[in-house]
């Protein structure tokens, strides 16, 4: 089509999703949608192809194609004008039972036109643990209220029972269903937007931008893989353990590159476990669509086109294919895996292009318990995150990888409106794996509860197996957790639930990223600017970088003389 259209459809449609996102923001009732924005936004087309997204996670948005069958399946030719649908089940569809997809039909002349998504994580949907997000779980039925797919509006009235079913399964109605009256408001915004657009270029128009702009994304991507080797490769990266048991758990990729077009195969990973790590078949695709999504330019649109490419299979009973009734509260661990292997892979046919594995994924916590009056409280409060090194940069401090994109919650705001102290907040210093670049630095966290008695639920990773680096460059630091009760400390494993009473810290110490490249090359004057910024110590700077930082100042020729040594040392034992 025109490419002055095709710009200024994409301009409107990707508007509208950002519209969407700050309705949410200004809008939703709870702290891990209003503050850490933990859902996303995006607009299919009328078959359910995904068409535009907003800035959420990489990793819900590759579960819509799933979700939108399930609702399409059920309600094909019933699908009315102002309806509304909605669905978590994660074996029809959904991912785990806290993300509840929204979904609105946009009709014209010509049956629908589109659909307006949502996918938010919602505080509370019952389950045996307050937070509905237990590591312990060993089906799903102990996790949550399991909705298939119904009609949450019919004829932009709400559907009573509905409302009912889920106000009597949750702890925290008020915020579960004012978060749902939130992702109302952002359909309404959006849809008023998209009737201008329909307006302004016509419905016919608008159906073949589309089309268009998903063959142009899946264009893009297929003359990336051109450029790869055909030819089978393999990575392999491991979970801490299944909880239950103190074995790790196997992730193992093959990926075959063929001509444009990429497949993915777990079948060496290990079977689903007897906890809630397990993950489906639809967010393991999706966690892959992320790490693949990082070969395409930064600007490249967001939609169902990079999907063609990407064929992904993966036996059922396994830890990336869980079959029913395996719970899955916890399978974001899982995902984070799945995407620092696909990048491990990717890695052998695209060296120029890839990141170091990051942190292992966002440390997942939740306080929940009661407060002096009995009311209930949730706090959404995970540690978000760090990037492993790139090829030609630095990770990124404290920031949440490119696969989950959450924020960090505020301090000041869990202080002020919870019984929790957060003692200690910041970076790890020396903890990027040392390489030319060196990986994003993790994050420390400790919490006290004040008052009362609470559930802490920590789902964390990497305390054994590090976030590796890339040509050359070292391993970020593994994660840790110490539990200090009574003036007794006791360090804990990744995936744990606590019951606290007043008094009780958890310190949390984040895995870091990966290096990229020889530490010896990296440049010292960028070693000197961590030191200068607290992010390593002078002894640090020495060991990893062979860089002399003395009395405050870089000596040069000091530096070249030990590096010159420990190539030549290096050079001497072959």
């Amino acid at each position: 089509m025109d490419p002055v259209v095709f710009t200024l459809l994409r301009s409107g449609l990707e508007q509208i999703v950002d519209e969407m996102t700050l309705t949410m923001v200004r809008t939703a009732y709870s702290g891990n949608i209003r503050e850490a924005m933990d859902f996303s936004a995006a607009i299919c087309d009328g078959n359910g192809d995904m068409v535009a997204q907003g800035p959420g996670l990489a990793v819900h948005l590759g579960s819509i194609p799933a979700a939108m069958q399930a609702v399409q399946a059920r309600f094909g030719d019933e699908i009315g004008s102002g309806d509304v649908y909605m669905l978590n089940d994660p074996y029809c569809g959904g991912m785990h039972l806290p993300d509840i997809f929204l979904f609105k039909p946009l009709l014209g002349e010509d049956g629908t036109i589109a659909w307006l998504v949502i996918v938010a994580d919602h505080v509370d949907v019952g389950g045996s643990t307050m937070g509905s997000r237990s590591v312990l779980s060993r089906e799903v039925y102990a996790e949550g209220i399991r909705i298939p797919p119904v009609r949450l509006q019919r004829h932009g009235e709400d559907v009573q029972d509905i409302w009912s079913l889920l106000r009597y399964n949750t702890r925290l109605p008020h915020m579960v269903l004012g978060d749902l009256r939130s992702c109302l408001s952002a359909f309404h915004s959006a849809e008023q937007l998209f009737r201008g657009v329909l307006a302004e270029h016509g419905e016919s128009e608008v159906r073949r931008y589309f089309s268009d702009v998903m063959d142009y994304t899946e264009s893009m991507l297929r003359s990336c893989i051109r450029a790869f080797p055909d030819g089978h490769f393999r990575f392999t990266d491991w979970l801490d353990d299944s909880v239950t048991g103190p074995d790790p758990v196997k992730i193992e990729i093959a990926l075959e590159v063929r001509g444009d077009a990429l497949f993915f195969d777990f079948a060496g990973s290990s079977g689903q476990v007897n906890a809630s790590i397990n993950s489906t078949l639809a967010f393991t695709r999706s966690s892959v669509y992320a790490a693949v999504r990082t070969l395409l330019p930064p600007k490249a649109p967001n939609n169902a086109g990079l999907f063609r490419p990407i064929h992904v299979q993966a036996p059922a009973g396994t830890i990336v294919n869980a079959v029913e009734p395996a719970a899955v509260a916890q399978r974001g661990v899982t995902g984070s895996r799945v995407v620092d292997a696909t990048l491990g892979v990717l890695a052998q046919v695209a060296p120029d292009q890839v990141p170091a594995a990051s942190e292992g994924g966002i440390s997942s916590v939740r306080i929940a318990g009661r407060d002096e009056h009995g009311n209930a409280f949730v706090i959404w409060d995970s540690v978000v995150g760090t990037w492993g090194a790139r090829p030609d940069r630095d990770g990124i401090d404290g920031c949440s990888n490119f696969a989950m994109n959450v924020a960090n919650a505020s301090v000041e705001i869990i202080e002020s409106e919870y019984p929790v102290r957060i003692h200690r907040y910041g970076l790890r210093p020396d903890s990027g794996g040392a390489g030319r670049f060196r990986g994003g630095l993790g994050l420390v966290r400790e919490w006290e509860l004040l008052d009362g008695e609470a559930t802490f639920v920590m789902r964390a990773d990497r305390t054994r197996s590090a976030p590796w680096g890339l040509q050359g460059g070292q391993p970020g630091a593994r994660s840790r957790n110490v539990f200090t009760s009574g003036g007794q400390s006791n360090e804990l494993g990744s995936k744990f639930e606590l019951h606290l009473t007043r008094g009780d810290r958890l310190l949390h110490e984040q895995a870091s990223g990966g290096g990229h490249g020889n530490p010896l090359e990296r440049d010292p004057q960028l070693v000197f600017h961590d030191w200068q910024n607290e992010k390593i110590s002078s002894q640090h700077a020495l060991s990893a970088y062979g860089v002399l930082i003395d009395d405050g100042k870089l000596d040069l020729a000091e530096t070249r003389r030990t590096r010159e040594a420990r190539v030549g040392h290096k050079g001497d034992d072959g």
